[in-house]
């Protein structure tokens, strides 16, 4: 048959249905075409995609619209009598990601940079007609950052390539570039680019700059088949940008005849490029060749070595490097250790122990990863063993109108001698001298920050720093408030001072004083008194006083309470005040139960308890006149001590339950009464009678313990309500990769876990639908809202699938006419993964095919009814698991 497109590849490829795909930015492609003879064509698409800012996924399968040219209309439009609909319909067949090499070794590109590439490659038969073809693939989005052009989200991308008369008659291939540009270029740096292209024709070939066309939208960014021609050519944001300036600077410039592409950009961005090469043969244009790409500009890192290191290291033989070199790849450390001089480090920033103390010269050497592109530095230092400890005390040798201080130098290094001395006081310099002399200051410099910084001969040093804070102060501790008789101790909390001086006020005893420095003194009587304490008495200035009141009392108050308890129906406790006071008035009272304000009343109200508390923490606290504190507790053991369960929970299917109260009282004392008496079946007056529980499930009872009477309920929770569990499969035998519904009788509120589970849609449901491959029982575990779990289990067949006959069918005859009845031929079998069916008819006309088992044959050809007839068939199948059939035939068509 002629006329027809055959699209090959080396192996076979599957047709799918395209899927919308947004947001994968497209950099730039190209199309080329290989004739092989015989109308046969080689047709392959290059496409760019950015795998930084992008999604980089490529469109599989890719598609290329065939178009056919009237010139009647001077118009093209979509050849559907070549290929799927007009299209070529190409898969995905490999993914690379672009080195962005720059032409300069010692240039670095930023780390962010990414293009991922794919050819699609297939084999057409391209017959000649009049005007050509025209072959174009299209694409959405070009990068929202690019510089030069309008909306570049929306404008898309168009390759194309056109197949002229002259090529289809004499069998021409079109120019192919030799080299893609590189993907990343360095503002301010010159781009020089041989663009050039082979063709194997030996045609001419002239270069120019072109405009790049626009291509798919995002409301429909993978087209299939693309749009008709005439493509538009995308819009330049002009000025500043046009086809003679395309990314500012020193604009690019192509030679026509050997494609060398030169400028220098100035602005760092995204650009879109467009490079044609024409071929002409005998001076006839027969053919042109379109790339678009872009061009990322930006800043390009430049290669420096450079490291520091302390000049003098005191802290020991291990030195760590501080590595500051710049867009480096690689680095090598030679350590130079003449006891190791092998020493070196390839780490970003190492740290080595050298041998021995000394000076050594370190050096650095950085790469790009290129041979012709390094830089060295290098850093002289010493180490040394700490040897050094910097200390100092001090003597406070004056203290009248002035405080002098003498500081005492206690440094030392024990491996070389020490050359300066630095002292400080409040971040002033004060002196050089080993022994400084000494300070001497009004009290208002004080506290006093002094450091001491010693070097040795090598240059190491170190600090030493402490406060001197000699100002005195007074200061002592007494209760505000001491109920426990007239003897007081001091507790003196002065600093700097070695002397004290005490000052105890009492009337009785006017001149009572004492030096201790923590005395002790008992009071005549009691009252509140204000001490004195004078620091440093015999100096003029560097003493201090202070003062503290506080109030004294012997014991004379005393807590104490009575408590009343009766019984009628609830626990009632009367509490009574029972405190003295000897020498003051009580003035507050606060009563707690349980650790539970209760009352502020001298003599509460009644306290309401419950009869099944066992006991009650109760305390009283009381405050007199004076403010002395006192305080009485006492436990009240008392209460029926009952223990149940008001909510009773019974997960077997019974008819009667025993209830049970327990009690730590003797239960011949104890009288029960149970209700409703028409649901107790024995045992209604003691604490475990036997219940009905078809009757009621509420309990009341009445327990009278020697007039304390108690009253409570206990409700029987049945966890499934007698309700038998069922489980089902729906239906309960399958095919090898069909499903079966599970369901298990549903309850309110109740959880559920099937297993195993591995083959359930979900195993928490009370119907979740099973998929398993072989034979399998399932078991479901279902707990009610009160905890009760009960079990089930269901077995759902599975029938192994088989590639053969009979469990796959294809009918010998079927009718069409209409009746609703085997009016369609379809194949039938479960263990079908994939098919093909061709039918043909005695002339050998193929009249239909399918790669679907749901789409049948309807007796049609190019929808007309076929006659009655008997029809070849030609049948493969992949069955699911691997295995294959093949069968051919005839169908007989009845009408």
């Amino acid at each position: 048959m002629k006329n027809k497109l055959y699209p090959l590849l080396l192996g076979i490829f599957l047709f799918v249905m395209p899927q919308t795909i947004f947001a994968t930015h497209i950099v730039g492609g190209e199309m080329n075409y290989t004739c092989l003879g015989n109308d046969m064509y080689e047709i392959s698409l290059t496409v760019f995609r950015d795998c930084d800012t992008g999604v980089p996924d490529f469109d599989d399968p890719a598609s290329i619209g065939i178009f056919s040219y009237n010139a009647i209309t001077d118009s093209y439009f979509l050849n559907t009598a070549l290929g799927d609909q007009g299209q070529l319909l190409i898969p995905v067949m490999n993914n690379d990601t672009l080195d962005p090499t720059l032409s300069n070794p010692c240039l670095v590109v930023p780390p962010n940079v990414c293009v991922n590439t794919t050819t699609y490659t297939v084999i057409a038969n391209l017959p000649f007609q009049s005007g050509g073809y025209l072959l174009a693939y299209q694409r959405c989005c070009r990068n929202q950052s690019i510089l030069n052009i309008v909306n570049p989200l929306d404008v898309g991308a168009t390759y194309t390539a056109v197949l002229s008369e002259t090529t289809l008659l004499e069998c021409n291939s079109n120019a192919v570039f030799n080299e893609w540009p590189p993907i990343y270029i360095c503002v301010n740096e010159p781009i020089i680019f041989d663009h050039s292209a082979t063709d194997i024709n030996g045609d001419s070939l002239v270069y120019r700059l072109c405009i790049p066309y626009v291509g798919a939208s995002p409301d429909d960014p993978m087209p299939q088949p693309p749009a008709v021609p005439p493509y538009d050519e995308v819009t330049w944001i002009d000025p500043p940008y046009n086809l003679s300036n395309v990314m500012g600077g020193i604009p690019l410039t192509i030679d026509s005849e050997t494609g060398l592409l030169t400028g220098t950009p100035n602005t760092i961005g995204q650009f879109v490029v467009g490079i044609c090469v024409d071929e002409y043969r005998n001076g006839e244009l027969i053919s042109t060749t379109r790339r678009d790409f872009q061009y990322n500009v930006g800043l390009c890192g430049t290669l420096t070595s450079s490291f520091f290191v302390p000049e003098t290291s005191c802290e020991g033989l291990e030195v760590s490097f501080d590595n500051q070199s710049n867009s480096a790849q690689n680095y090598t450390w030679y350590f130079n250790d003449p006891n190791n001089p092998g020493a070196t480090s390839t780490d970003f920033e190492p740290t080595y122990t050298y041998s021995d103390t000394g000076t050594y010269t370190v050096m650095l050497v950085v790469d790009a990863n290129a041979i012709t592109c390094t830089d060295t530095s290098y850093s002289t230092f010493s180490v040394y063993e700490p040897s050094l400890t910097s200390n100092f005390n001090y003597n406070v040798v004056g203290c009248d109108n002035l405080i002098e201080i003498e500081l005492a130098n206690l440094s030392d290094d024990t491996v070389f001698d020490l050359v300066a001395w630095e002292w400080s006081i409040n971040n002033t310099p004060f002196s050089n001298s080993e022994h400084p002399p000494n300070y001497v200051g009004n009290p208002s410099t004080f506290p006093l920050t002094v450091s001491l910084t010693i070097t040795n001969e090598v240059g190491c040093q170190i600090t030493y720093e402490q406060e001197i804070s000699y100002l005195v102060t007074a200061d002592f501790f007494v209760p505000d408030l001491n109920c426990e008789g007239l003897e007081v101790t001091f507790e003196n909390l002065s600093e700097n001072s070695e002397s004290f001086l005490w000052y105890f006020n009492d009337p009785n005893n006017p001149g009572a004083t004492s030096s201790e420095t923590n005395p002790t003194f008992t009071y005549s009587t009691a009252g509140t008194y204000t001490v004195m304490l004078v620091a440093q008495p015999d100096a003029t200035i560097c003493n201090d006083t202070s003062y503290a009141t506080f109030s004294i009392s012997p014991p004379s108050l005393f807590a104490n309470f009575d408590a009343d308890i009766n019984c009628q129906n609830q626990l009632e406790i009367q509490l009574s005040d029972m405190s003295t006071d000897t020498l003051f008035n009580i003035t507050n009272w606060e009563w707690t139960i349980d650790n539970i304000f209760y009352s502020a009343s001298e003599n509460p109200p009644i306290y309401m308890g419950s009869l099944l508390d066992s006991s009650f923490l109760i305390s009283l606290t009381v405050t007199n006149e004076f403010g002395c504190i006192d305080t009485f507790e006492q436990i009240i053991n008392y209460g029926f001590q009952l223990d149940y369960d008001n909510i009773l929970t019974i997960c077997d299917r019974v008819d009667t339950t025993t209830l049970l109260v327990t009690t730590s009282s003797n239960l011949d004392s104890i009288d029960f009464e149970w209700q409703p008496s028409a649901a107790i079946i024995s045992g209604g007056n003691t604490n475990m009678p036997l219940v009905d529980l078809t009757i009621d499930s509420v309990f009341y009872f009445t327990v009278n313990d020697n007039g304390c009477i108690f009253e409570d309920s206990i409700i029987i929770m049945n966890g499934f309500n007698n309700l038998m569990l069922q489980a089902t499969a729906t239906p309960d035998t399958i095919y090898a990769g069909e499903t079966s519904q599970l369901e298990v009788t549903p309850i309110s509120s109740a959880t559920y876990d099937w297993y195993p589970s591995t083959s359930l849609s979900n195993s928490n449901i009370y119907n979740p639908v099973a998929s398993p491959e072989t034979t399998t029982e399932y078991t479901v575990e279902v707990t009610s809202p009160n905890g009760c779990v009960d079990t089930t289990s269901v077995t759902v067949v599975v029938i192994e699938l088989s590639c053969e006959e009979p469990f796959l069918f294809m009918p010998n005859a079927f009718s069409p006419n209409g009746d609703g009845e085997n009016d369609i031929l379809y194949v039938e079998g479960n263990a079908i993964e994939e098919m093909y069916l061709a039918i043909y008819n005695r002339w050998g006309e193929k009249v239909f095919e399918s790669k679907d088992k749901n789409l049948g044959w309807d007796g049609t050809y190019k929808n007309q009814l076929l006659e009655p007839d008997v029809y070849g068939y030609y049948l493969t199948i992949k069955c699911v698991g691997g295995d294959d059939f093949f069968k051919k035939g005839n169908i007989n068509l009845i009408r």
